[in-house]
């Protein structure tokens, strides 16, 4: 279906001209006098969308005057789109308000339709069907009429009408009431001449249409019509040149009709334009019309009556566009318009390319302008644009544009110059923003953060001090999205968390730093022991009875409480504490028994044996609610009572029975003041059930909230407001929870609190709103579906106890889930809303915490609780997972010092015995843990499940790591494995032993032996086969484990190291060049395994190696087949070697035939589809073209070489400045031009215009008989039947007078003539007739003929004759062919084969086709034949070859060849005899070694070699050092690098290690320290080693610096680092920061004064600013050239 008009946009006819011709004055007289067009006005669209997705069908008023918009949907039901409303909207201080702003956000219409209209018919309407939307007066609903040309209906009626035929164009329509409609339409075909106007009345229910008479007579084409209000039953029609007010009296057959005369009208509409105020009296039913004239001039005609008095008639001004102008007026028609608009707005609709222009006049400006609008770059839809009137807050409305479902508005209602917080585009600029507006740099949109500010948050990466709500936003530390003043709380997706900052501050990093470890998703500090956590074996808590005979039930839920039994009244009541701390935490338990009593339990009793415990207290004040079996419950509360007196309390419990019935309890608590602080006890409730569907239970969800869960897991959100009681906030949703009072940003009037409801798939952001917006305001479109950030499935959401926060608020909010594989995954939301001030796009720091054993898992059947964690210092609380199977405990990680925020530790898990199903389900209330609980633990829980009558009790215990003992997990002493207290005498387990002496515990094994993981036995390395003691005692690796190897030179003798991962063996460690034999699937070539052998090498599956291919190939599958060929060769269909291509060919397929030209050659061929050579140059006739020769145009000279000019158009031949010969059909005339016909007196020949014989005028030949027809006075004697002579009749010397018709003399100077004066001369009496006069000699470029002077050939300077080829001497320009011969052609360019010359053209030598210095000297042969200057020969002679139609001379070391080049070498010379990759040489090339006489490659790791092998190098490459005839990736201990090789550290040194790049012996990527070794040990290294982790590959090079530099410390003190302290002393020295003294280097005799400024730069904590190698190593060199050399050696 698609929307009817009100009018159709139809061609006039002309009317009479007087009229027309007057109006064209008076439109160009106002148009002269008409003001420029006034200044632009700029349009702003809103950030949300405004209404769902459909079709605009229109847009009409609400009873309170303000737009609904009816859209059509995909179903073709119509939907009703009224306003949202708004409560609390109190105006701020900025002026605006939340209702404004809510505007501003594009809040504006209800996100769900407010009624929908479906079609009420089983069948639909005739293809085609039109919609009218039309208002019902003072209702919402419009009503809807369906119609074709032959039907009608109502959408929402069962009955379809027929129209009258044969058939009905309907114009338009107005609603008098809900179920009638008053139709305007034309009747009768629409290509008709004339139709006729007819009304109908459309009533509900009706068989028939009731018809109305109109007297208005048959009108043509255009009719133009526009409806009044619905009020008054009547519309507006110009037909011809007569504008008609037709109204439909009630119960009449007949309309009114009252008419003027008013030509020339090319739009009309209706609205109210010009009338002031609410609808009254002096308010015009029919509205205001408004006209567009076929002048372009608009006018208005606020007229209630017709005739409209001219004096009423305002002209506005031409259209924006000009008369020619296309578009219409958005203005609302009369019944959509609750208020008048003075404004007129007009869409000019140009043709496409051009887009929409919008236009705005006011009609009650002066001057009247027309203002364009700039709108913003993103609209879309306009076209299809709406005029709407929005609701701005009460009493206030504002119009705006909707189009695309969004809504513009103007500057002014943007608060472009009022709200500091964005960035609007105006005529100073353009923000360049889609929506033509931005926030101001730093902020972002932060819907009711503050009044009048939309953007009052700061972006992504900014922060905001809230002491000062105006201070700009600052930005924060580089790769975090939020923080505060100290501390970055959330990173970027690519960051990770530390608190590595200044003093303890968090920051972004984007790989953990030293001393840190990615834990959780947080790098943590590294080498802490971190603890985790136990469950003890489940008890049932046993309950006594309250009364020996009377036994209490069952229990059937627990939850918290804040009731307590008083001391002084043992009534159960409030305690006094209680009213003065609400918030608290919550002492004891409420027990709902099977018997419908509630207990109340003191929490003290929990964990007490039945004979210590105090028994349970009923509660009266629950002894008659209505809830029986309450499954679960929660209390909120107390919270002050409203419009009581000080001190009244109101209490509220959610409670979820057996049934599903979810049920609410008020209850009020009076506090006497004559009671002290005994509390409250007198408490007053009411019960009743909610409209809540079927609940499985409650959960405290807030200071005033509970969250009902569903049967699917899903919650509902209630908040306790006094005194209605518990009122639902939101639709279900996975989670909602309250957020505790604090310092957040707040809307116009301040709210206590927000809440945060969890996202769904299709909204997967959630909503963070204040706990005073309820569904149905506009302000929660805003927020709705965009809390957070990064949308997740989260499923539950809790308040975490962390008191890292402000003092105002000391939790934290924590998201959790659990997915069904298992996989528990939360989130914090450090800080609130509070860091960068924004209620929207809240980030989070994300962590993995754990996976859940036992999966799948079922998610509705966890339950997630935040809860306190006691006597656990730095984890004050957590997150505890309840399940059917298992009990989870992810804790708080708070121990960083400072403001740094709380992160999780990964979680742990114990396993529950069967029997424990649906823990939690029914509730779980937390122990208290005192001073003297057990050691250890941190929570203790009761629980109820499905299979036990009494509370459950879970116990929580914290542990340690091993090797560490303690609640603290202090580290046990070095030698211990495991112990139970500090000293090296409380070991349990040893770290390391020796075979056969378990129980003496040593401090480290022997040099090159490693204690056991489990059992701490020492024994070999784990990297060594076999090991054996030395005559030092140290044990050296003798044999490897297959993939192993022992490094040449390795300081580390005690263990092998792994091949690289490429080889199965090898020679050389780690080294991808050195392996020796290859794995499955590999092939060993130059020393290195491939997958697959490298280009021109082939797999040798049985011996594991690469073989090279036969030459000239690029890949082979054996010794004999080739696949591929290498450059210029090319294999021949169904062979297996590759042969050479013609050397002047870059690529081939076959001999004799190029498929690619080398570089600077094309094909010689023009025609791309035969076969071809290549060439520098093309043939004569031919020119150097993309690619390939091309042959010359055909009009260009014929032979002619070098670029082709075209000739004039029908010239064949020509020069620059004449044309030589004409093409076919024309002919050259003595003037040089090609006609089709000769001129009078010549004849066509076959190339050219010829001379008739003089007596002739026109003739069809040369000769005197051959005359067509004669000159004056001479007479015509036909001689044959198209030719004859022409005579005289007279004498010789005589000629007959024209008068008399006598013969009379000629002049004398005339032989014979045709008249009597000297220029009618046939011939001379002497000398030659020229140009009628008679000459002694013809002028030049003439001949003389039969007595005449003729022209010669255009070609010709002198000639013989007047044909081209009778020249004697040519022109400048011309050459003359042959050269030396006489008569000859003038030609432009020599012909092929011919030498151009000053004398003209001379024939080449035989076979050539081009010589262009000398006839004996080619430049180029005709095809077939080569080129061997400077004769033409049939085939190359030796020592050339043939390329590109050249003899091409060989390389000087090839003897053959197939190319010019040094690697076209076919076979070699003798004095370079090695032949490789087609290149001659005397000795084999870089890289390749000499084999007989064959060059082959050397090993990988080489650039030049000896052999193959890798211990055959002889130089290497620059990644590479040279070490005994091997390439080492790095220099081993004892030797440094310096210009590519390794060479020996001096003998002094104790040990070697230096190098430009690694070559350290004590640093590995998982470092093993000993006695010896530790003293060199940089503290990240002796950090990686207590930690038992790799060191990050970014430290291995300045690790090495930190050794080198305790080693040079070593030679300039002549001493031994640490010689008084043991393995674990030096370690804890190192990481306290202290390093080896600097003293001795500076005493007396001493050179080494600037030694320690290097030692200390090396010796740095952070090892990134430790200096390079080479530095470092320079800097060595400078102090042993200064010292002269080291004179003893160290003691």
């Amino acid at each position: 279906m698609r929307r009817s008009t009100a009018g159709a946009r139809l061609r006039a006819r002309p009317g009479p001209l007087l009229p027309w011709l007057l109006a064209a004055l008076l439109a160009a007289l106002v148009h002269l006098a008409a003001p420029a067009p006034g200044p632009d006005f700029f349009l702003h669209m809103c950030p949300r969308q405004s209404l769902p997705s459909g079709n605009v069908l229109g847009v009409f008023a609400e009873p309170t005057g303000t737009s609904m918009v009816a859209t059509l949907s995909d179903q073709a039901a119509v939907h009703i789109f009224p306003q949202l409303q708004q409560a609390n909207a109190p105006a701020g201080q900025s002026g605006l308000d939340g209702w404004t702003d809510a505007l501003r956000f594009g809040a504006v219409f209800s996100t769900a339709h407010e009624a929908s209209l479906a079609c009420a018919r089983p069948t639909e309407l005739d293809t085609g069907s039109q919609m009218m939307i039309l208002p019902v007066h003072g209702q919402q609903a419009p009503l809807i009429v369906e119609h074709t040309p032959l039907q009608v209906a109502l959408m929402d009626d069962n009955r379809v009408l027929t129209l009258p035929a044969p058939a009905t164009e309907l114009l338009a329509g107005l609603a008098i009431d809900r179920d009638t409609a008053l139709l305007l339409g034309l009747v009768g075909a629409r290509d008709a001449p004339t139709r006729s106007i007819s009304l109908f009345l459309l009533q509900r229910g009706a068989s028939a249409l009731l018809p109305v008479s109109v007297d208005v007579g048959p009108v043509g084409n255009p009719v133009l019509v526009a409806p009044m209000a619905a009020t008054a039953r009547g519309f507006h029609v110009h037909a011809g040149h007569n504008l008609h007010r037709i109204v439909y009296n009630s119960g009449s057959s007949r309309a009114g009709v009252t008419t003027q005369s008013h030509p020339g009208i090319r739009q009309l509409a209706a609205t109210r334009l010009l009338s002031d105020g609410p609808p009254a009296s002096d308010w015009p039913d029919s509205g205001d019309l408004v006209l567009v004239l076929s002048t372009g001039l608009v006018e208005v005609m606020p007229c209630r009556e017709l005739p409209c008095p001219e004096s009423s008639r305002i002209l506005l001004d031409l259209l924006p566009g000009g008369s020619g102008s296309s578009g219409c007026f958005l203005n609302p028609g009369v019944e959509a318009m609750g208020r008048a608009l003075s404004l007129l707005y007009y869409l000019e609709l140009p043709e496409p390319p051009r887009p929409p222009v919008l236009w705005r006049m006011d009609a009650l400006a002066k001057p009247k302008v027309w203002n364009r609008a700039v709108l913003p770059p993103g609209v879309r839809d306009l076209d299809r644009a709406q005029l709407v009137l929005l609701d701005a807050g009460p009493a206030t409305t504002r119009w705006g544009l909707l189009a695309g479902g969004r809504i513009y508005l103007e500057s002014g209602d943007m608060a472009c110059h009022v709200d500091s917080s964005i960035r609007c585009d105006g005529s100073a600029g353009a923000t360049g923003s889609p929506l033509g507006w931005s926030c101001a740099p730093g902020r972002a949109e932060s819907p009711f953060a503050r009044d009048g500010s939309l953007c009052d948050g700061c972006a992504q990466g900014w922060y905001q001090d809230r002491g000062d709500e105006d201070a700009p936003c600052k930005a924060c530390s580089p790769g975090c999205r939020v923080c505060d003043a100290g501390n970055c709380l959330v990173c970027e997706d690519d960051r990770r968390l530390e608190g590595s900052g200044a003093g303890g501050s968090t920051i972004c990093v984007a790989q953990c730093s030293e001393g840190h470890v990615l834990l959780a998703g947080v790098c943590q500090p590294a080498g802490q022991a971190r603890p985790s956590s136990r469950l003890a074996l489940p008890a049932v808590h046993p309950l006594p009875d309250v009364h020996p005979t009377t036994p209490i039930g069952e229990v059937v839920a627990i939850g918290e409480t804040h009731l307590a039994l008083l001391p002084i009244t043992r009534e159960v009541g409030l305690p006094a504490g209680v009213l003065a701390s609400p918030l608290g935490p919550r002492a004891g338990v409420l027990l709902a028994m099977s018997t419908g009593q509630m207990l109340l339990e003191p929490g003290s009793n929990i964990g007490q044996p039945a004979e210590a415990q105090t028994p349970p207290t009923p509660v009266p004040h629950f002894a008659d609610h209505k809830v029986e079996h309450a499954m679960s419950f929660a209390e909120v509360g107390p919270l002050p009572w409203p419009d009581r007196p000080a001190g009244t309390l109101g209490l509220g419990y959610l409670m979820c029975d057996t049934s599903g019935v979810l049920w609410q309890l008020p209850f009020r608590c009076e506090v006497s003041s004559d009671r002290g602080d005994a509390g409250c006890t007198s408490l007053t409730r009411s019960s009743q059930p909610t409209s809540m569907g079927p609940c499985r239970g409650v959960r405290l969800a807030g200071a005033r909230q509970v969250a009902a869960i569903d049967q699917q897991g899903w919650v509902t959100l209630f908040t306790l407001l006094l005194p209605a009681g518990f009122q639902e906030v939101a639709p279900a949703r996975p989670f909602g929870i309250g957020l505790p009072p604090g310092s957040r940003p707040l809307m116009a009037v301040p709210v206590p609190e927000w809440l945060l409801l969890g996202g769904t798939d299709a909204t997967p952001g959630g909503t963070a709103s204040p706990g005073s917006l309820f569904a149905g305001d506009r302000r929660l479109t805003a927020l709705a579906d965009r809390a957070l950030a990064d949308p997740g499935a989260w499923s539950q959401a809790v308040l975490l106890p962390s008191g890292r926060l402000a003092s105002a608020r000391r939790v934290d909010l924590a998201l959790s889930l659990v997915r069904p594989s298992g996989e528990w995954e939360a989130a914090l939301l450090p800080g609130d809303m509070v860091p960068h001030g924004r209620t929207i796009d809240l980030a989070l720091t994300r962590q993995a915490i754990g996976q859940v054993p036992g999966a799948p898992i079922d998610p509705s059947a966890t339950m997630v609780l935040g809860t306190a964690l006691a006597g656990w210092p730095g984890y004050p609380a957590g997150l505890l997972l309840l399940a059917d199977h298992l009990v989870g405990l992810a804790p708080l990680d708070c121990s960083a010092t400072g403001p740094a925020p709380c992160v999780f530790l990964p979680a742990s898990f114990a396993e529950l015995a069967p029997g424990l199903r649906g823990l939690g389900r029914r509730g779980a209330v937390r122990r208290p843990v005192g001073p003297n609980g057990p050691p250890g633990l941190v929570l203790s829980l009761w629980a109820m499940t499905d299979d036990h009558v009494a509370p459950v009790r879970l116990d929580i215990f914290s542990t340690c790591p091993p090797g560490t003992f303690g609640v603290e997990c202090q580290p046990c002493d070095a030698i211990c494995q495991a112990c139970h207290g500090p000293g090296p005498a409380d070991c349990t387990v040893c770290r390391a032993w020796l075979a056969g002496q378990p129980e003496t515990c040593l401090a480290e094994c022997p040099p090159g032996q490693y204690p056991d993981l489990l059992t701490g036995q020492c024994g070999c390395h784990a990297e060594c086969k076999q090991c054996q003691a030395q005559a030092s005692g140290e044990y050296q690796c003798v044999a490897c484990h297959p993939g192993q190897a022992l490094a040449p030179g390795d300081s580390r003798p005690d263990r092998c190291h792994a091949c690289h991962d490429t080889c199965a063996e090898c020679a050389v460690p780690g080294d991808p060049a050195t392996c020796t034999a290859c794995g499955p699937a590999r092939f060993l070539h130059a020393g290195i395994c491939h997958t697959e052998c490298p280009s021109g090498l082939w797999a040798d599956a049985r011996a594991g190696q690469c073989i090279p291919c036969p030459g000239g190939c690029a890949s082979c599958s054996s010794a004999d087949m080739c696949s591929a060929c290498q450059p210029g060769h090319f294999l021949p269909p169904g062979s297996g070697t590759c042969l050479p291509c013609d050397g002047s060919c870059g690529t081939c397929a076959e001999a004799g035939a190029c498929a690619t030209c080398r570089p600077g050659l094309v094909f010689l061929q023009p025609d791309p589809q035969v076969a071809s050579l290549c060439a520098s140059t093309c043939p004569p006739g031919e020119y150097v073209g993309p690619n390939r020769c091309t042959e010359c145009q055909t009009s260009s000279p014929s032979g002619a070489t070098g670029q082709c000019v075209p000739c004039d158009p029908g010239c064949a031949s020509c020069t620059a400045d004449r044309c030589l010969a004409c093409e076919p059909g024309l002919f050259l005339d003595s003037h040089g031009d090609c006609v089709s016909t000769c001129p009078d007196g010549t004849f066509a020949d076959a190339e050219s215009c010829q001379p008739c014989d003089l007596s002739c005028a026109t003739c069809v030949g040369g000769g005197a008989d051959q005359c067509a027809s004669c000159a004056a006075g001479l007479d015509f004697v036909p001689a044959s039947a198209s030719a004859g002579t022409c005579v005289s009749g007279c004498p010789e010397g005589q000629h007959r007078d024209r008068v008399s018709g006598d013969c009379l003399p000629c002049d004398a100077a005339c032989a014979t003539c045709n008249g009597p004066s000297d220029k009618d001369c046939w011939r001379c009496a002497s000398g030659v007739l020229q140009d009628g006069d008679c000459v002694q000699h013809c002028a030049a470029k003439h001949v003389a003929l039969a007595g005449r002077c003729l022209p010669c050939h255009v070609s010709c300077d002198q000639c013989v004759g007047v044909r081209l080829t009778e020249c004697q001497a040519c022109p400048g320009d011309l050459l003359a062919l042959p050269a030396g011969e006489s008569p000859m052609r003038c030609v432009p360019a020599c012909p092929v084969g011919y030498n151009a010359s000053g004398a003209g053209c001379a024939k080449c030598g035989d076979h050539c086709a081009s010589c262009p210095g000398q006839p004996d000297a080619c430049a180029l042969c005709d095809r077939g034949w080569l080129l061997d200057a400077p004769l033409c020969v049939a085939s190359c002679p030796d020592g050339s070859s043939p390329q590109g139609g050249l003899c091409a001379t060989c390389h000087g070391t090839c003897a053959t060849c197939y190319g010019p080049g040094s690697q076209h070498c076919l076979s070699c010379r003798p004095r370079w005899p090695l032949q490789v990759d087609g290149a001659c040489f005397a000795v084999c090339p870089r890289g390749t070694f000499q084999t007989g006489q064959t060059c082959l490659p050397c090993n990988a790791t080489c650039t030049a070699c000896k052999g193959p092998a890798a211990d055959q190098c002889e130089s290497c490459p620059a990644d590479r050092f040279h070490l005994n005839g091997t390439c080492m990736l790095e220099c081993p201990g004892g030797f440094f690098a310096d210009e590519g090789a390794c060479r020996p550290c001096q003998a002094t040194c104790l040990t070697r290690n230096l190098s430009t790049d690694r070559s350290s012996v004590l640093v590995n990527t998982l470092p093993e320290l000993n006695a010896m070794t530790v003293r060199y040990a940089a503290p990240e290294v002796i950090g990686a080693f207590q930690r038992g982790i790799s060191l990050d590959r970014a430290a291995l090079l300045p690790a090495d610096i930190f050794s080198a530099a305790v080693m040079l410390w070593e030679c300039l003190a002549r001493d031994r680092p640490w010689t008084d302290l043991d393995f674990g002393d030096i370690r804890a020295s190192v990481l306290a920061g202290h390093r080896p003294s600097m003293e001795v280097l500076v005493l007396p005799g001493r050179c080494f004064a600037n030694a320690p400024d290097l030692l200390e730069a090396a010796w740095q904590a952070d090892f990134e600013r430790r200096p390079t190698a080479g530095l470092f190593r320079q800097r060595c060199a400078a102090f042993y050239l200064a010292a002269g050399g080291l004179a003893r050696p160290v003691p």
